[in-house]
Protein backbone atom coordinates (compact mmCIF):
# COMPACT_ATOMS: atom_id res chain seq x y z
CA UNK A 1 0.00 0.00 0.00
CA UNK A 2 2.62 2.32 0.93
CA UNK A 3 4.60 1.71 -2.59
CA UNK A 4 1.69 2.26 -4.76
CA UNK A 5 1.00 5.62 -3.06
CA UNK A 6 4.61 6.28 -3.39
CA UNK A 7 4.04 5.79 -6.81
CA UNK A 8 0.97 7.77 -7.45
CA UNK A 9 3.32 10.97 -5.32
CA UNK A 10 5.80 10.28 -7.96
CA UNK A 11 2.89 10.41 -10.68
CA UNK A 12 1.85 13.49 -9.50
CA UNK A 13 4.75 15.36 -9.23
CA UNK A 14 5.27 14.31 -12.75
CA UNK A 15 1.95 16.19 -14.24
CA UNK A 16 2.29 18.84 -11.79
CA UNK A 17 5.61 19.61 -14.02
CA UNK A 18 3.92 18.43 -17.45
CA UNK A 19 1.21 20.81 -16.77
CA UNK A 20 3.91 23.50 -16.00
CA UNK A 21 5.39 23.18 -19.07
CA UNK A 22 2.13 23.71 -20.95
CA UNK A 23 2.74 20.40 -22.83
CA UNK A 24 -1.25 19.48 -22.18
CA UNK A 25 -3.67 18.89 -25.38
CA UNK A 26 -6.89 19.87 -24.94
CA UNK A 27 -7.30 20.16 -20.95
CA UNK A 28 -6.49 16.43 -20.34
CA UNK A 29 -3.78 16.94 -17.92
CA UNK A 30 -6.06 18.90 -15.78
CA UNK A 31 -8.52 16.14 -16.08
CA UNK A 32 -5.39 13.35 -14.87
CA UNK A 33 -4.05 15.64 -12.55
CA UNK A 34 -7.17 16.24 -10.56
CA UNK A 35 -7.91 12.00 -10.52
CA UNK A 36 -4.58 11.36 -9.21
CA UNK A 37 -4.97 13.51 -6.21
CA UNK A 38 -8.34 11.65 -6.22
CA UNK A 39 -6.60 8.61 -5.82
CA UNK A 40 -4.03 9.23 -3.52
CA UNK A 41 -6.40 11.28 -1.49
CA UNK A 42 -8.88 7.77 -1.33
CA UNK A 43 -6.07 5.67 -1.21
CA UNK A 44 -4.50 7.20 1.63
CA UNK A 45 -8.33 7.64 3.72
CA UNK A 46 -8.88 3.76 2.95
CA UNK A 47 -5.85 3.11 4.73
CA UNK A 48 -7.24 4.86 7.85
CA UNK A 49 -10.49 3.44 7.74
CA UNK A 50 -9.11 0.06 7.66
CA UNK A 51 -6.70 0.86 10.43
CA UNK A 52 -9.43 2.52 12.72
CA UNK A 53 -11.61 -0.56 12.14
CA UNK A 54 -9.06 -2.64 13.50
CA UNK A 55 -8.54 -0.66 16.39
CA UNK A 56 -12.06 -0.73 17.30
CA UNK A 57 -13.08 -3.79 16.37
CA UNK A 58 -10.46 -4.99 18.36
CA UNK A 59 -11.05 -2.92 21.66
CA UNK A 60 -14.87 -3.35 21.54
CA UNK A 61 -15.14 -6.94 21.05
CA UNK A 62 -12.09 -7.64 23.35
CA UNK A 63 -10.77 -10.21 20.66
CA UNK A 64 -7.51 -9.81 18.88
CA UNK A 65 -5.54 -11.90 16.65
CA UNK A 66 -4.04 -13.86 20.04
CA UNK A 67 -7.58 -14.63 20.66
CA UNK A 68 -8.95 -15.74 17.58
CA UNK A 69 -9.09 -19.44 18.43
CA UNK A 70 -11.49 -18.18 21.04
CA UNK A 71 -15.32 -19.72 20.95
CA UNK A 72 -17.47 -17.03 18.67
CA UNK A 73 -20.90 -18.44 20.67
CA UNK A 74 -21.82 -18.71 24.32
CA UNK A 75 -24.52 -20.70 25.51
CA UNK A 76 -26.43 -18.88 28.00
CA UNK A 77 -29.16 -19.59 29.90
CA UNK A 78 -31.79 -17.17 31.56
CA UNK A 79 -33.71 -17.06 34.49
CA UNK A 80 -35.55 -13.97 35.92
CA UNK A 81 -35.45 -13.90 39.44
CA UNK A 82 -38.24 -15.42 41.89
CA UNK A 83 -41.56 -13.38 42.56
CA UNK A 84 -40.34 -10.50 44.70
CA UNK A 85 -42.44 -8.59 47.07
CA UNK A 86 -43.69 -6.08 44.79
CA UNK A 87 -44.52 -8.59 42.61
CA UNK A 88 -47.94 -10.43 43.64
CA UNK A 89 -50.58 -7.99 43.46
CA UNK A 90 -48.92 -6.13 40.03
CA UNK A 91 -48.07 -9.51 38.66
CA UNK A 92 -51.38 -10.57 39.10
CA UNK A 93 -53.10 -7.59 38.08
CA UNK A 94 -51.05 -7.86 34.71
CA UNK A 95 -52.48 -11.35 34.14
CA UNK A 96 -55.96 -10.26 34.07
CA UNK A 97 -55.38 -7.44 31.58
CA UNK A 98 -54.56 -4.40 33.98
CA UNK A 99 -53.77 -0.98 32.50
CA UNK A 100 -50.10 -0.10 32.21
CA UNK A 101 -51.18 2.86 35.47
CA UNK A 102 -52.57 0.72 37.37
CA UNK A 103 -49.78 -1.73 37.09
CA UNK A 104 -47.53 0.37 38.50
CA UNK A 105 -49.53 1.89 41.28
CA UNK A 106 -50.09 -1.75 42.54
CA UNK A 107 -46.10 -1.96 42.38
CA UNK A 108 -45.72 1.31 44.03
CA UNK A 109 -48.42 0.57 46.89
CA UNK A 110 -46.10 -2.89 47.59
CA UNK A 111 -42.52 -1.04 47.10
CA UNK A 112 -39.77 -1.97 49.02
CA UNK A 113 -36.00 -1.22 48.79
CA UNK A 114 -34.24 -3.65 47.04
CA UNK A 115 -36.87 -6.09 47.24
CA UNK A 116 -36.82 -9.74 48.40
CA UNK A 117 -37.99 -13.09 47.63
CA UNK A 118 -41.27 -13.76 48.51
CA UNK A 119 -41.93 -17.22 50.35
CA UNK A 120 -43.49 -18.30 47.15
CA UNK A 121 -40.43 -16.84 45.18
CA UNK A 122 -38.11 -19.12 47.09
CA UNK A 123 -40.00 -22.35 46.19
CA UNK A 124 -40.32 -21.59 42.62
CA UNK A 125 -36.40 -20.70 42.74
CA UNK A 126 -35.79 -24.81 44.12
CA UNK A 127 -38.58 -25.83 41.36
CA UNK A 128 -36.19 -24.52 38.92
CA UNK A 129 -33.50 -25.99 40.56
CA UNK A 130 -35.44 -29.67 40.55
CA UNK A 131 -36.42 -28.85 36.79
CA UNK A 132 -33.53 -27.86 35.17
CA UNK A 133 -29.68 -28.56 37.39
CA UNK A 134 -30.76 -31.57 39.72
CA UNK A 135 -28.05 -33.85 39.82
CA UNK A 136 -27.72 -36.90 36.77
CA UNK A 137 -28.64 -39.53 38.01
CA UNK A 138 -27.31 -43.16 35.77
CA UNK A 139 -27.90 -46.73 37.30
CA UNK A 140 -24.92 -48.78 35.12
CA UNK A 141 -22.01 -48.73 37.88
CA UNK A 142 -19.21 -48.68 35.19
CA UNK A 143 -16.10 -46.75 35.96
CA UNK A 144 -17.11 -44.56 32.86
CA UNK A 145 -20.44 -44.01 34.09
CA UNK A 146 -19.23 -43.14 37.62
CA UNK A 147 -16.64 -40.89 36.29
CA UNK A 148 -19.50 -38.61 34.55
CA UNK A 149 -21.53 -38.52 37.50
CA UNK A 150 -18.84 -38.02 39.82
CA UNK A 151 -18.27 -34.60 37.28
CA UNK A 152 -21.94 -33.76 36.78
CA UNK A 153 -23.53 -34.40 39.72
CA UNK A 154 -23.72 -30.95 40.77
CA UNK A 155 -23.76 -29.60 37.58
CA UNK A 156 -25.53 -31.26 34.79
CA UNK A 157 -25.23 -28.35 32.17
CA UNK A 158 -22.09 -27.73 33.13
CA UNK A 159 -22.52 -23.86 33.75
CA UNK A 160 -19.07 -22.26 33.74
CA UNK A 161 -20.20 -18.53 35.27
CA UNK A 162 -23.27 -17.43 37.15
CA UNK A 163 -24.05 -13.70 36.61
CA UNK A 164 -26.46 -12.31 38.51
CA UNK A 165 -27.72 -8.31 38.82
CA UNK A 166 -26.60 -6.27 41.24
CA UNK A 167 -29.90 -6.61 42.85
CA UNK A 168 -30.49 -9.28 45.69
CA UNK A 169 -33.44 -11.13 44.50
CA UNK A 170 -31.14 -12.31 41.12
CA UNK A 171 -28.42 -13.64 43.52
CA UNK A 172 -30.77 -15.02 45.90
CA UNK A 173 -32.76 -16.62 43.11
CA UNK A 174 -28.74 -17.84 41.33
CA UNK A 175 -27.53 -19.56 44.72
CA UNK A 176 -31.44 -21.60 45.07
CA UNK A 177 -31.43 -22.58 41.82
CA UNK A 178 -27.91 -23.02 41.19
CA UNK A 179 -26.24 -23.99 45.03
CA UNK A 180 -22.70 -23.25 45.76
CA UNK A 181 -22.44 -26.39 46.98
CA UNK A 182 -18.42 -27.93 47.26
CA UNK A 183 -17.40 -28.71 44.43
CA UNK A 184 -14.15 -30.31 43.12
CA UNK A 185 -14.22 -27.02 40.50
CA UNK A 186 -15.78 -23.24 42.14
CA UNK A 187 -17.77 -21.58 39.84
CA UNK A 188 -17.36 -17.69 39.56
CA UNK A 189 -20.30 -15.74 40.47
CA UNK A 190 -20.66 -11.75 39.20
CA UNK A 191 -22.51 -9.58 39.80
CA UNK A 192 -23.23 -7.36 36.85
CA UNK A 193 -24.78 -3.77 36.86
CA UNK A 194 -25.92 -3.59 33.14
CA UNK A 195 -27.88 -6.03 33.85
CA UNK A 196 -30.26 -4.39 36.71
CA UNK A 197 -34.26 -3.98 36.31
CA UNK A 198 -35.59 -0.09 34.98
CA UNK A 199 -34.20 1.75 37.52
CA UNK A 200 -35.75 5.01 39.25
CA UNK A 201 -38.69 5.81 41.30
CA UNK A 202 -39.54 2.71 42.42
CA UNK A 203 -37.32 1.48 45.33
CA UNK A 204 -37.50 -2.28 44.49
CA UNK A 205 -34.93 -1.15 41.59
CA UNK A 206 -32.34 0.60 43.97
CA UNK A 207 -29.32 -1.48 45.24
CA UNK A 208 -27.88 -1.60 48.65
CA UNK A 209 -24.33 0.16 49.12
CA UNK A 210 -21.22 -1.97 47.73
CA UNK A 211 -20.26 -2.67 51.07
CA UNK A 212 -23.39 -4.43 52.46
CA UNK A 213 -23.52 -6.46 49.41
CA UNK A 214 -20.33 -8.17 49.99
CA UNK A 215 -21.39 -8.78 53.37
CA UNK A 216 -24.66 -10.36 52.47
CA UNK A 217 -23.29 -12.60 49.28
CA UNK A 218 -19.25 -12.96 50.52
CA UNK A 219 -19.07 -15.73 47.29
CA UNK A 220 -20.27 -12.90 44.62
CA UNK A 221 -17.94 -10.72 43.00
CA UNK A 222 -18.99 -7.28 42.65
CA UNK A 223 -15.86 -5.81 40.74
CA UNK A 224 -18.27 -4.33 38.07
CA UNK A 225 -19.83 -2.18 40.94
CA UNK A 226 -17.89 1.04 40.29
CA UNK A 227 -19.02 3.08 43.38
CA UNK A 228 -19.86 2.37 47.00
CA UNK A 229 -23.79 4.08 47.13
CA UNK A 230 -25.86 3.40 44.19
CA UNK A 231 -25.70 6.54 41.76
CA UNK A 232 -27.63 5.33 38.91
CA UNK A 233 -30.91 5.63 40.56
CA UNK A 234 -33.01 8.77 40.11
CA UNK A 235 -35.98 9.68 41.37
CA UNK A 236 -37.60 9.50 37.36
CA UNK A 237 -38.29 6.09 36.11
CA UNK A 238 -35.32 5.14 33.54
CA UNK A 239 -36.12 5.66 29.97
CA UNK A 240 -36.52 2.17 28.14
CA UNK A 241 -33.94 2.63 25.32
CA UNK A 242 -31.56 3.35 28.43
CA UNK A 243 -32.50 0.09 29.77
CA UNK A 244 -32.60 -2.08 26.32
CA UNK A 245 -28.70 -0.44 26.07
CA UNK A 246 -27.70 -1.62 29.31
CA UNK A 247 -28.74 -5.16 28.43
CA UNK A 248 -26.96 -4.73 25.41
CA UNK A 249 -23.87 -4.19 26.95
CA UNK A 250 -23.92 -6.43 29.49
CA UNK A 251 -24.35 -8.91 26.83
CA UNK A 252 -21.67 -7.89 25.04
CA UNK A 253 -20.04 -8.25 28.08
CA UNK A 254 -21.15 -11.50 28.50
CA UNK A 255 -19.87 -12.75 24.93
CA UNK A 256 -16.38 -11.27 25.04
CA UNK A 257 -15.45 -11.52 28.64
CA UNK A 258 -13.02 -14.27 29.22
CA UNK A 259 -12.54 -16.05 32.45
CA UNK A 260 -9.67 -15.33 34.87
CA UNK A 261 -11.22 -16.98 37.83
CA UNK A 262 -11.55 -13.49 39.35
CA UNK A 263 -13.39 -13.85 42.81
CA UNK A 264 -12.04 -11.37 45.20
CA UNK A 265 -14.93 -11.66 47.84
CA UNK A 266 -14.57 -15.48 48.76
CA UNK A 267 -11.75 -17.10 50.91
CA UNK A 268 -10.05 -19.67 48.45
CA UNK A 269 -8.51 -22.51 51.02
CA UNK A 270 -7.64 -24.05 47.87
CA UNK A 271 -6.00 -22.54 45.45
CA UNK A 272 -4.11 -25.62 44.21
CA UNK A 273 -7.30 -27.57 43.54
CA UNK A 274 -8.96 -24.92 41.53
CA UNK A 275 -6.17 -24.02 39.38
CA UNK A 276 -7.35 -25.74 36.13
CA UNK A 277 -10.33 -23.69 36.26
CA UNK A 278 -8.93 -20.38 35.71
CA UNK A 279 -7.82 -21.47 32.30
CA UNK A 280 -11.09 -23.31 31.22
CA UNK A 281 -13.33 -20.94 29.05
CA UNK A 282 -16.73 -19.68 30.31
CA UNK A 283 -18.65 -21.22 27.36
CA UNK A 284 -22.15 -21.97 29.35
CA UNK A 285 -23.20 -19.20 31.40
CA UNK A 286 -26.38 -19.33 33.73
CA UNK A 287 -27.96 -15.24 33.78
CA UNK A 288 -30.49 -14.64 36.68
CA UNK A 289 -32.09 -11.17 35.93
CA UNK A 290 -35.26 -9.51 35.67
CA UNK A 291 -38.53 -9.13 33.55
CA UNK A 292 -38.28 -5.78 32.62
CA UNK A 293 -34.55 -5.33 31.42
CA UNK A 294 -35.13 -8.85 29.23
CA UNK A 295 -38.27 -7.62 27.99
CA UNK A 296 -36.39 -4.39 26.49
CA UNK A 297 -32.93 -5.60 25.54
CA UNK A 298 -34.96 -8.20 23.73
CA UNK A 299 -37.70 -6.36 21.95
CA UNK A 300 -36.34 -2.71 21.06
CA UNK A 301 -32.60 -2.47 21.18
CA UNK A 302 -31.84 -2.68 16.92
CA UNK A 303 -28.77 -4.41 17.52
CA UNK A 304 -30.26 -7.49 19.53
CA UNK A 305 -31.97 -10.00 17.14
CA UNK A 306 -33.63 -12.73 18.39
CA UNK A 307 -34.08 -15.94 16.52
CA UNK A 308 -35.64 -19.27 17.22
CA UNK A 309 -33.87 -22.90 16.54
CA UNK A 310 -36.85 -24.81 18.69
CA UNK A 311 -38.40 -27.85 17.54
CA UNK A 312 -41.53 -26.83 15.82
CA UNK A 313 -43.17 -29.88 16.96
CA UNK A 314 -44.19 -28.70 20.56
CA UNK A 315 -46.47 -25.80 21.70
CA UNK A 316 -43.90 -22.83 22.26
CA UNK A 317 -44.54 -19.20 23.05
CA UNK A 318 -42.95 -16.40 21.05
CA UNK A 319 -39.18 -15.60 21.60
CA UNK A 320 -40.58 -12.42 22.57
CA UNK A 321 -42.74 -13.32 25.18
CA UNK A 322 -42.36 -12.05 28.46
CA UNK A 323 -40.45 -14.03 31.11
CA UNK A 324 -42.58 -15.86 33.63
CA UNK A 325 -41.06 -16.07 37.32
CA UNK A 326 -38.27 -18.40 37.73
CA UNK A 327 -38.69 -19.38 33.67
CA UNK A 328 -35.21 -20.70 32.24
CA UNK A 329 -34.67 -20.54 28.50
CA UNK A 330 -31.63 -21.82 26.82
CA UNK A 331 -30.08 -19.39 24.07
CA UNK A 332 -26.84 -19.48 21.74
CA UNK A 333 -25.36 -16.35 22.10
CA UNK A 334 -23.55 -14.82 18.93
CA UNK A 335 -22.61 -11.78 16.62
CA UNK A 336 -24.56 -11.13 14.04
CA UNK A 337 -21.81 -12.03 11.19
CA UNK A 338 -23.40 -10.39 8.38
CA UNK A 339 -23.59 -6.81 10.51
CA UNK A 340 -19.67 -6.10 10.39
CA UNK A 341 -18.73 -6.84 6.56
CA UNK A 342 -18.98 -3.96 5.04
CA UNK A 343 -19.22 -1.11 8.02
CA UNK A 344 -16.73 1.46 8.73
CA UNK A 345 -17.90 1.71 12.22
CA UNK A 346 -17.45 -1.23 14.10
CA UNK A 347 -17.86 -0.03 17.34
CA UNK A 348 -21.56 -1.07 17.49
CA UNK A 349 -21.56 -4.84 16.44
CA UNK A 350 -25.20 -6.50 16.32
CA UNK A 351 -25.87 -9.68 18.35
CA UNK A 352 -28.04 -12.26 18.13
CA UNK A 353 -29.87 -14.58 20.65
CA UNK A 354 -31.15 -17.64 19.34
CA UNK A 355 -33.48 -19.53 21.18
CA UNK A 356 -32.84 -23.54 22.22
CA UNK A 357 -34.64 -26.27 23.17
CA UNK A 358 -33.75 -27.44 26.67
Amino acid sequence: MHLVTLLLIVLLLFLSCYQIVGDFMSGNGGFLLVNARRIIFSSAASTRTRMAMTTTTTTTTGLSSSNSSKPSSKILFIVRHGQATHNPRAEAARSNGCSTEEFFDLMRQDDEFDANLTDLGRRQAKKCQDDHFSPVHNNNNNDNDMNRIDNNYNNPRGIDLVVGSSLSRTMDTADIVFPDNKRKEIIPRISIEYFREVTGKFLNGKRRNKKELISKFPHWNFDSLTTEEDESWMPEVEKYANCAERGYLGLVMLLTRQNNNNNNNRDDDNENENESRSTSTEQNILLVCHGGILRYVMTIHPLVHLRDERRKNGDHQSVESRFDNCELRKYRLSWKEDDDCDRQDTTRRAIVLTQLDH
